[in-house]
């Protein structure tokens, strides 16, 4: 008997024998599937869950709930993008069984968009989503000491206002926030709708939308929802993130760092080179943004935040470039990621 093109021939022997190898190695292929499959850390995906209806419109979470029984654990609410305007957050599902297979629960909630209702509902809601887990910490295993946000695009604007917003007023979150993870998000609205940076006239355009009014008509509503004017001391640590030519200018990240170290808040910012924008650069910052959390987390829970030596940072060429601004000793340092989308999947450089 002989196998040619993946075919058996030979004898009526023969192809018995090379059915039963066929079969051998199906089933070996299937135990290779359940056990890559087993391998994974399991959790629990309790989708659609609704968690309030402001004026009617009813609002929903995904939460991934690690099956693993540890004892309260924390937490992270991760706050999609979408101009303000659109978006889901099943776009952040990915993100948030990444998240619970490390352990924490996550939770991707919904919010209205302003389409629907007119800034702050947006905030109103985001606060709303973590009143709710807090609220529902035992049928969770969350421990509502340690609770933290991750938003991606218009969504890292809203999660960084909320962390803020917790520390002027803990009760629309039933307590402050562990810390804050933002992704390409705007910081100052003001300066972007006014065109005193590179913000995209779409994006000015929505974010103008987003408000309702002209900032010569209306400057309380425009600082009301920029983070940049927003601080206040004792805020939670912030990640902001980044590219370096994308459509959220880099000059947003910069300005809310220095505004951050003013104020004595520990800060990390990591600016990649080239265009991308938010999820589209989460592979190249993924290392940074759970090694965030978790040190934001325990230190939460009575622990100081880790801080790291930063090696020499090439700048130029491929090389990202690395802004630091922050506390003295109060800031974790980071590796540097390449801009080649070869590469968007290899862990950053140390």
């Amino acid at each position: 008997m002989s196998q040619r093109g993946g075919r058996c021939r030979g004898s009526a022997g023969g192809a018995v024998s090379c059915g039963r190898a066929i079969l051998a190695g199906a089933s070996l292929a299937l135990l290779l599937a359940l056990g890559a499959w087993t391998a994974r850390p399991s959790y629990a995906a309790l989708l659609g869950v609704m968690i309030a209806h402001p004026d009617g419109v009813v609002l929903r979470a995904d939460v991934f709930v690690p099956a693993a029984a540890e004892g309260p654990r924390p937490a992270v609410v991760l706050v999609h993008g979408g101009a303000w305007r659109g978006g889901d957050r099943g776009y952040l599902d990915l993100a948030a069984q990444r998240l619970a297979e490390r352990g924490w629960v996550a939770a991707t909630i919904d919010y209205r968009t302003d389409a629907a209702a007119p800034f702050p509902a947006e905030l109103d809601d985001v606060e709303a989503g973590v009143r709710w887990l807090r609220d529902h910490a035992r049928s969770y295993d969350v421990d509502p000491r340690r609770v933290a946000l991750l938003g991606e695009s218009a969504g890292a604007n809203l999660a960084v206002l909320t962390g803020l917003d917790a520390t002027h007023h803990p009760e629309r979150t039933a307590g402050p926030v562990a810390g804050v993870v933002s992704w390409s998000g705007p910081m100052d609205l003001r300066t972007m709708v006014a065109g005193g940076d590179a913000t995209p006239a779409w994006l000015r355009a929505a974010a103008h939308h987003f408000i309702g009014c002209d900032v010569a008509d209306c400057s309380p509503r425009y600082a009301a929802a920029s983070p940049l004017e927003q601080m206040v001391d004792g805020s939670p640590p912030v990640l902001l993130a980044g590219s370096l030519e994308e459509i959220v200018p880099a000059s947003q990240a910069r300005a809310m760092a220095r505004r951050l170290s003013d104020h004595g808040v520990p800060v990390e910012v990591q600016l990649l080179a080239g265009s991308r924008h938010a999820v589209a650069y989460a592979d190249d910052v993924w290392e940074n943004t759970t090694a965030f959390l978790a040190a934001a987390l325990h230190a939460r829970a009575g622990t100081e935040l880790a801080t790291l030596a930063l090696p020499a940072v090439p700048v130029g060429g491929a090389a990202a470039v690395l802004a630091l601004i922050a506390p003295p000793g109060r800031v974790r340092r980071l590796p540097w990621c390449p801009a080649s989308t070869a590469l968007r999947r290899s862990r950053c450089r140390r």
